[in-house]
């Protein structure tokens, strides 16, 4: 990890260069001045000594915050290398310091620099939404999703600080774009490396994952890499026939560099197998083909009269078979996100203006999802459901938590910028929008550094190529540096709570490490205890507390807990741990509700029906027992294990032993 560190201050060397070229231009031209007899008296040398001692000075402090902003960026984007890991870990403290390191540049810059961002529609649209989302969550979520909004705020931070800096000095988004592409090139390397069998993957069942912990989003960051890339490759074809000189070797070198990154992301791209990633680049392509003159002119040239009309048919049928093809080649998760589409449209429909609250999906859509089978209990995606943690469309996930109003402004926010970087050129118009086209089928706006991607995308995007700064006067300047050094000090307040959290999760993992030995004793319960109030927002952590709790006879405790992971999570385990602590105290009621329940939030799954079997023959409900375990025989799981051809046998045993007596 030392060659990340190192990364970041070697990058920001390129701001020393801007820097100093500022400080020796004004002392040449302090010279010229002296020789020429602008200053001849004594005074007047005073005068100039004073002056090109403050022009000094202006230009050293004008050095400093970009050398902050550069080295800031640098690190933002090299999260991304970071291993992305399934809980809050040694990722999220590295974001939380290059967002740290980035309020700390704009400070600086809004201090040195005598020029500041002129505000737009897309900051107005980003602020919109997060004071809406803020007053979601604060005032109409009924769960705890601290962990969730305060990643909410750093992101919020971060913009604020990009557009700081972003306009001011006008080499960092190319800086950016650069850094942004040798990201690509090392996702593609480690793609590649794994799936020739040198190192191992994120996830247990795929063979390629890249620094994610699963093929989806690592998919969708190959697509977003190569959409730039390609966007970049068609601007700049031209440097293939441009003879090298100093002048344009950065752009050559920058031209090999993206094609690098599209070449070697293109090898790996189709071993991945995600179909959201390749109908996002599909989209960035046609787009990069029609803003293309040149490649524009050529096709309406070849197609004209009757090769127009076939041309058509043959684009057509072209969609139709590779949709075909693309829904085909995984029917059954196309059908899986097909329904939690459908759920999420319903929850939605039921809370049309303010959503359900942010953060609530989990447990809205478990409800959702039992009573949409409850409406249709011969349903065919019976056999698909599951219990999602993310919405597979970040569009309906924020709808059904934020409500219209909610989504609204975020697709505002999204288009705004998107149609200033159309009008503008900006180099990351194509990103944002393999971003927002993979939204459609995944979860990049869960992910990290796909967050951090979005909000890099959407801060330029901010930015207009003509009158984006504005000088201000003294009073604005104030206004502006005291809102940053707010941001700082809100930074430095949740770093700490945010580092709490980061250190909670490393212990909890350590205890995850020992359920394998049964650790369920009452020094197992007593860490859980002190590590709840820092994860009580995490429903794998109420599942292994509960669970400890129920191990150490403490059931109505469990219970206590367990019900706070249904409000979080889809998952029917919650319900069925439920049950079972019912059962072991005699409320057999209760129980028989849980597991219902359970069953009636996944309908493919036996483990409920089981319990409910056994509840039944141990309370003496002879025909109820009979009828469940007939149920139980017959019954197609989701997924069939030695688990499950257990439950059936005891089923059959039971049928077999009662038909005896």
């Amino acid at each position: 990890m030392r060659w990340k560190f190192s990364a970041c201050l070697t990058v920001g060397a390129a701001a020393v260069r801007d820097g100093f070229f500022m400080l020796f231009r004004a002392r040449s031209e302090g010279r010229n001045g002296e020789h020429n007899g602008a200053y001849t008296t004594s005074s007047a040398r005073k005068t100039y000594r004073k002056d090109t001692r403050r022009a000094r000075a202006l230009n050293i402090g004008r050095l400093l915050p970009a050398i902050a902003s550069y080295a800031g960026v640098a690190a933002m984007l090299l999260v991304g290398l970071a291993k992305t890991e399934y809980e809050q870990g040694r990722q999220t403290e590295y974001f939380i310091f290059s967002v740290i390191g980035l309020v700390c540049a704009a400070m600086l810059t809004l201090i040195f620099v005598r020029k500041q961002p002129r505000p737009t529609t897309v900051d107005l649209a980003a602020a919109l939404f997060f004071v809406w989302v803020s007053v979601s969550y604060l005032c109409m979520s009924p769960v705890d999703a601290s962990s969730k909004y305060l990643n909410l705020i750093y992101l919020s931070l971060l913009y604020g600080s990009l557009r700081a800096v972003l306009p001011t000095f006008r080499g960092l988004g190319v800086f950016a774009f650069a850094v942004a592409m040798l990201c690509g090139l090392w996702e593609a390397v480690v793609g590649l490396r794994q799936a020739q069998g040198f190192d191992l993957s994120g996830h247990s069942l795929f063979l390629v994952t890249g620094t994610f912990f699963n093929p989806g989003p690592y998919g969708g960051c190959l697509a977003v890499m190569m959409s730039l890339a390609l966007s970049y490759i068609a601007r700049s074809g031209f440097m293939l026939r441009r003879q090298i000189n100093k002048r344009s070797l950065p752009q050559v070198i920058m031209f090999w560099l993206c094609s690098a990154v599209f070449a070697l992301s293109f090898v790996i791209f189709f071993a991945v197998m995600s179909r959201a990633a390749f109908v996002a680049l599909t989209v960035c392509a046609a787009i990069i083909i029609f803003r293309k003159r040149e490649w524009h002119d050529r096709i309406a040239a070849c197609l004209t009269g009757r090769r127009k009309r076939i041309a058509a048919v043959a684009v057509v049928v072209a969609v139709a078979a590779v949709s075909v093809g693309v829904y085909g080649a995984k029917r059954g998760s196309a059908d899986g996100r097909r329904l939690i589409w459908r759920v999420s449209t319903g929850i939605i429909a039921e809370h049309p203006l303010a959503g359900t609250g942010y953060g609530s999906f989990g447990g809205e859509y478990a409800d959702a999802q039992a009573s949409y089978f409850q409406q249709r209990p011969d349903s065919p995606l019976k056999a698909v459901a599951g219990s999602p943690e993310y919405g597979f469309n970040e569009y309906l996930l924020l709808g059904a938590e934020t409500g219209v109003v909610g989504l609204a402004l975020f697709v505002a926010l999204m288009l705004t910028a998107a149609c200033r970087m159309w009008r503008t050129g900006n180099r990351f118009l194509y990103g944002l929008v393999a971003m927002a086209v993979f939204a459609f089928f995944s979860y990049p706006f869960s992910i990290l550094p796909l967050q951090t991607l979005t909000i890099l995308f959407l801060a330029s995007g901010a930015a207009n190529k003509t009158k984006q700064t504005v000088r201000p006067d003294a009073t604005g300047k104030l206004v502006s540096v005291s809102c940053c050094a707010i941001a700082l000090l809100v930074c430095l307040m949740l770093c700490r709570v945010y580092r709490d959290k980061v250190d909670a999760c490393r212990q909890w993992q350590r205890l995850r490490n020992l359920h394998g030995t049964q650790y369920y004793g009452d020094d197992a319960v007593k860490e859980y205890a002190a590590l709840y109030p820092m994860l009580k927002d995490n429903p794998r952590f109420l599942f292994d507390y509960g669970q400890s709790l129920a191990k150490t006879v403490q059931y109505g405790t469990s219970n206590i807990v367990m019900t706070e992971g249904t409000r979080l999570s889809s998952d029917p385990m919650f319900h069925n741990i439920i049950g079972n602590n019912h059962m072991a105290v005699g409320r057999y009621d209760l129980a028989e509700e849980a597991y219902r329940r359970a069953y009636a939030i996944l309908p493919n799954r036996l483990y409920p029906l089981y319990k409910l079997m056994n509840l039944y023959r141990q309370t003496g409900r002879r025909e109820c027992a009979e009828k469940v375990a007939v149920e139980i025989i017959g019954f197609t799981p989701k997924i069939e294990s030695s688990a499950t051809n257990d439950m059936k046998r005891e089923a059959e045993k039971l049928l077999r032993d009662w038909a005896t007596n």
